[in-house]
């Protein structure tokens, strides 16, 4: 139960991590551009706008919610269309409902918006229908586009569109041609060619590439001496990469590091890698990274941290960093 717990800890995490990179126009503007329009720069910062990432929908009787990992609204000229990033680290068998959901979710959501629009409308001016219906012939949805960022080490072996979802066994092949189906924007990480890779034009162009990697030491070394762009790293691209190592240290790193708000990811990796801290790969040593993390607990108090920012940082117990807090104190009197 407690692994379990913690696993999904984790994955939230890094959601809200994803989430909080995104938060940046431009790097939306050039995942679109990238994955969305084979390279061509269609889309600009200027053209992401903020988006309200939960849609509501029935079932039965209940009022369900789903919320986006992330979406924005992008401007195409005088139009635009609501676009998502699903991120996925565990492969969903039953993802491409999921994502339907979120799909039908945001039309219904434009149509109930029209719907109270044609509602204040005079009557005379609307058909009966229209008026019956609250849509009019001439109103239009905007579209809703949704790209599923996966990230796991297993190659994604689930469904990319809802028929492979469904039992159509021994139904007839005219009827199997009425059977609507749902289709995924599958983007694997660890799949990327560095061709497509190449085609970004921000940060995320070393985000993915760390992350396709991130679990060959030798081919993290290799990347991080020959693109110096990783001596200078923003913090959040930062937290997004250091996600992906499994590094509790390395993510301790970008409080005792960070300086003018960048980060040195080569340096972080080889303090880490020197030290034999990397997880999974030093064991034995969990005495030794317990008091190297309660001597970072107490240099993040020292800094005036609350203990639910030390908590989320160091990725450790409320109440033991509020323990270590109250022995401090203690000393101090």
């Amino acid at each position: 139960m407690k692994k379990r717990l913690l696993r999904r800890r984790t994955l939230l995490k890094k959601d809200i991590t994803w989430s909080s990179y995104f938060e940046d126009e431009e790097r939306f503007a050039d995942f679109v551009n990238c994955f969305g329009c084979n390279g061509v720069q269609y889309v600009q910062e200027k053209d992401v706008h903020t988006e309200d990432a939960k849609g509501y929908f029935m079932v039965r009787k209940d009022a369900f919610s789903k919320m986006r990992d992330i979406v924005r609204r992008v401007a195409f000229g005088v139009n635009f269309c609501i676009i998502g990033i699903e991120n996925q680290e565990v492969i969903d068998y039953a993802y491409p409902l999921r994502e339907l959901t979120y799909t039908v979710a945001n039309y219904e959501k434009q149509r109930r918006k029209i719907a109270r629009k044609i509602k204040k409308l005079p009557k005379a001016l609307l058909q009966r229908s229209e008026y019956l219906y609250r849509f009019r012939k001439t109103d239009r949805l905007k579209p809703t586009i949704t790209f599923l960022l996966y990230s796991g080490l297993e190659e994604w072996d689930g469904s990319t569109d809802l028929q492979g979802m469904l039992d159509l066994t021994q139904l007839p092949e005219d009827l199997k041609d009425k059977v609507q189906n749902y289709r995924v924007n599958l983007i694997e990480i660890r799949k990327l060619s560095e061709e497509q890779i190449s085609e970004l034009k921000t940060d995320l162009k070393q985000v993915l590439q760390f992350i396709k990697c991130s679990q060959d030491k030798t081919a993290i070394r290799a990347l991080l001496k020959n693109d110096r762009s990783y001596q200078k790293v923003e913090k959040d691209a930062y937290l997004v990469m250091s996600q992906y190592t499994h590094s509790e240290q390395l993510l301790q790193e970008a409080e005792v590091q960070e300086e003018g708000g960048y980060i040195n990811m080569c340096k972080a990796i080889d303090d880490i890698y020197e030290d034999g801290k990397i997880e999974g790969r030093a064991e034995g040593r969990a005495e030794g990274r317990a008091q190297e993390r309660q001597e970072l607990i107490i240099r993040l108090l020292g800094k005036g941290k609350s203990v639910e920012e030390i908590a989320d940082i160091c990725d450790f117990e409320y109440e033991k960093v509020q323990q270590i807090q109250k022995k401090q104190l203690r000393k101090s009197f």
